[in-house]
C-alpha cells in the first residue's frame, strides 16, 4: 500500500466520519441532568459520546473505500512497544490489524477538558504518528460552552499551522449536525 492510497483511504474515511458524527444526536454530546439544588444543567461525558461515536462510526465504515480498515475503540497498546511514547490506550485506532497500514488515531475530549489532558491527547496523537507508522490523527472536541474553545486548543492550532502539519485535524463537534472544522488544510 502506497502513501497515495493511504491519502486517498483517509479522504474516504474522513468524509464518512464526519457523516457519522452528524448522525450523533445531541443527547450524547450535550446531556442534561438535574443537580442537587434540582436545576437543570448540561453536561458532556466522555465515554457516553465515545460509544455512541463508535456505534455511528462502524455503521459508516462499511462505506470507505478500502474495507481491510477496521475500528478499534481504546485498544491498550500498554506492553506491545518497547517505546513509552506508545505504551498509552488511544480512544480510537483505524488500521488494518496483523499489518503496518495504520491509517488513523483519534482522540476525543469534552469541550471542557483541562489544558493538561488536551495537551495529554495531543501528544499522543503525535507521538503514533512519530513512532508507529500511524499518517493521521484526529482531535475531536465534542459539547457546547457558549462557543468558547479552550486555550490549549488555540495553542495546539497554532502548534500545527507553525510546524506544516497536514495529517492532524481538529475538529469541534457543538451539537447534532454542527461539527467545525478548527484547522483547515
Amino acid at each position: 500500500m502506497d502513501e497515495n492510497n493511504l491519502e486517498e483511504d483517509f479522504k474516504d474515511f474522513y468524509f464518512n466520519f464526519k457523516i457519522a458524527l452528524r448522525k450523533i444526536k445531541s443527547i450524547y454530546i450535550n446531556i442534561p441532568i438535574f443537580n442537587n439544588e434540582n436545576k437543570e444543567v448540561i453536561i458532556h461525558r466522555e465515554r457516553v459520546y465515545c460509544y455512541e461515536l463508535y456505534h455511528q462510526l462502524r455503521c459508516q465504515l462499511n462505506k470507505i473505500h478500502n474495507r481491510n480498515y477496521v475500528l478499534f475503540g481504546e485498544e491498550d497498546k500498554r506492553g506491545v512497544y518497547t517505546k513509552d511514547e506508545l505504551n498509552k490506550i488511544p480512544d480510537f485506532i483505524i488500521h488494518i490489524p496483523g499489518s503496518n497500514y495504520n491509517l488513523a488515531i483519534v482522540e476525543v475530549k469534552s469541550i471542557m477538558a483541562k489544558t493538561h489532558d488536551i495537551i495529554k491527547d495531543y501528544n499522543k496523537i503525535k507521538d503514533f504518528i512519530q513512532y508507529n507508522n500511524y499518517k493521521y490523527g484526529i482531535l475531536l472536541f465534542f459539547g457546547e460552552d457558549n462557543n468558547k474553545i479552550p486555550k490549549a486548543v488555540h495553542e495546539i492550532k497554532s502548534e500545527i499551522e507553525k510546524d506544516g502539519t497536514r495529517n492532524i485535524k481538529l475538529i469541534w463537534h457543538k451539537k447534532t449536525d454542527v461539527v467545525d472544522e478548527l484547522l483547515k488544510s
